[in-house]
């Protein structure tokens, strides 16, 4: 018998696997010279020069196919690319994979749900979620031996200006109370910023809201607080001292806290007479 080794493994003195001749014979010298090959096939040759299968000691040469695990060197890719729409069609693509055990199947799961069962087909048509957010999409491709490998990727799924119309006006047009500069509910935002802030258009109290307190003992800081505070947004506070000139730079001598959905961020260096803060939200 010949044995393998997995020389970058954890235990690179104890043999990884067992190659044996299936037509043993006493004094074959199976193993007296080993060749293996690495990607794409891993094979192994295995000489026997005194091996009498066909005729005495005529000598053989085995061919081994070695199983090295999990499939390898593929892809996994998810169209349209991140971020997506609530609920829209997704395509997830398995591509390049190998192995020596095929075939090959694939699962595709979405937060730990599987969402596309076990099965050979490489391209999934699922339907991705609804809720608005970050994600996890999972793959897994897995050999006829039971080998897997798992492959994983976040995307984000956004409220599109669409489906946000849709959704509280009945109506993907941006006009009459659906417009993006329309103030249905009469609250001081206008759609263009609730739908930005995730707050409700329709209702009066569900709107952004921002303040400018003093702190108590610190007469050059000035604390601005803001509300609400959402996942997956990106919020940068910016001020401008020049009231003519109106150019906003980003704070940056600050402290910050989080309460709830509510921020505080508290201006470290506000000597100016006057100073005015804007907060900058960035969706995905």
């Amino acid at each position: 018998m010949a044995y393998t080794y997995e020389l970058s493994g954890p235990t690179p003195t104890l043999p990884a696997g067992t190659l044996r001749n299936p037509t043993p014979r006493t004094s074959d010298n199976f193993g007296f010279a080993v060749g293996i090959s690495g990607a794409p096939y891993y094979m192994a040759a295995v000489g026997a020069p005194f091996d009498g299968t066909t005729a005495f000691q005529k000598g053989a040469a085995y061919t081994f196919g070695l199983d090295t695990g999990e499939p390898f060197l593929g892809t996994m890719s998810l169209l349209p690319a991140s971020p997506v729409g609530q609920g829209k069609n997704l395509t997830v693509s398995f591509a390049g994979w190998q192995d020596e055990n095929p075939p090959l199947s694939y699962t595709v799961l979405i937060d730990d749900v599987v969402v596309s069962p076990f099965g050979s087909s490489a391209s999934r048509m699922i339907i991705g979620p609804t809720a608005e957010g970050t994600h996890t999409l999972k793959g897994w491709i897995t050999d006829s031996s039971g080998n897997r490998t798992e492959l994983t990727q976040n995307f984000t799924v956004i409220v599109t200006p669409e489906d946000w119309r849709f959704q509280y006006f009945g109506t993907t047009e941006n006009a009459g109370n659906a417009a993006d500069l329309a103030d249905p509910d009469g609250d001081g935002n206008n759609n263009q910023l609730e739908y930005v802030a995730g707050t409700v258009p329709v209702d009066r109290e569900s709107r952004f809201r921002a303040r400018v307190e003093p702190v108590l003992g610190q007469p050059q800081w000035k604390r601005l607080i803001f509300s609400p505070r959402l996942a997956g947004r990106t919020y940068v506070v910016k001020a401008c001292e020049d009231m003519q000139q109106a150019e906003f730079s980003i704070l940056t001598i600050t402290m910050m806290s989080d309460n709830g959905d509510e921020r505080t961020v508290t201006d470290l260096i506000a000597t100016s007479p006057m100073k005015l803060y804007v907060v900058e939200i960035t969706m995905p």
